[in-house]
């Protein structure tokens, strides 16, 4: 089972900024829309009967909130098919949640239940240009022993929690 979630960029309105113009209401979304839009590059915004820039307003009453993407996978097996279908769809997410149930040493065990192992979870992330990974789904037969679990991803793919 695998999702993946991918949030756009937003234009953010600075809040503090906002509060110094004379808009209310509808007018403050007005003016958004209009930062939004890059087609109005070199066009003029009246506020309180004066024209302003689109950069000059976007600059000073807006900031870009960076979209990120967040990926989910689990209860798979490792085989050349799901790992090419999974790497496409995890490719350069922000965030991967990805099962490691198993220490690599049991694959055997793994791919008898189909699930994945601490160097398997590795490998996707490392091949996907994940910025960081999130692991979950261990196997009852390490106990409480995550720390093993995160030791061994971490050997090949650092960013782990």
């Amino acid at each position: 089972m695998g999702y993946s979630f991918e949030y756009k960029d937003r234009l953010l309105l600075k809040k503090d900024r906002i509060n110094e113009l004379p808009l209310k209401g509808k007018e403050i979304g007005e003016f958004k829309q209009f930062l939004e839009d890059e087609g109005n590059r070199g066009k003029e915004f009246i506020i309180g009967g004066k024209p302003f820039k689109w950069e000059y307003l976007r600059e000073q009453f807006s900031y870009i909130q960076k979209g990120i993407k967040i990926s989910y996978i689990t209860d798979v097996v490792f085989s050349k098919e799901n790992v090419k279908k999974i790497i496409n769809l995890v490719k350069n997410s922000d965030v991967l949640y990805c099962e490691s149930v198993f220490l690599s040493e049991d694959k055997e065990q793994a791919s008898k239940v189909y699930h994945l192992t601490t160097d398997q979870t590795a490998f996707i992330a490392k091949e996907a240009d994940v910025k960081k990974l999130v692991v979950f789904h261990f196997s009852r037969r390490y106990g409480n022993n995550r720390e093993k679990i995160l030791e061994e991803i971490k050997q090949l793919f650092p960013e782990v929690e």
